[in-house]
């Protein structure tokens, strides 16, 4: 190595929930930005009144944690149901 620094690819991962009132989304470890084969989990954290359902883009599944590896940019959409009054 002749003392450049090794440049470590970095992906975006970007969330959002439908309805946009329905909850959130908490990705571990925090940020937005990870390296190449990171793995991040997931977590669906639904607002009062409503449940989650399932998740679409590059996650799947109807489990409210997940785990996807970062290997590219990615986005994922955590869907909620509103609960009947």
């Amino acid at each position: 190595n002749d003392g450049t620094p090794i440049r470590v690819p970095e992906y975006a991962l970007t969330n959002s929930a439908q309805p946009s009132d329905g909850g959130t989304v908490v990705l571990v470890p925090v940020g937005g930005a990870y390296i190449s084969g990171e793995p991040v989990t997931l977590t669906a954290v639904a607002a009062p009144g409503f449940s989650f359902d399932r998740w679409e883009g590059d996650a799947s599944g109807s489990d409210a944690i997940t785990t996807i590896m970062v290997d590219r940019d990615k986005a994922v959409v955590a869907h909620f149901n509103r609960l009947s009054p």
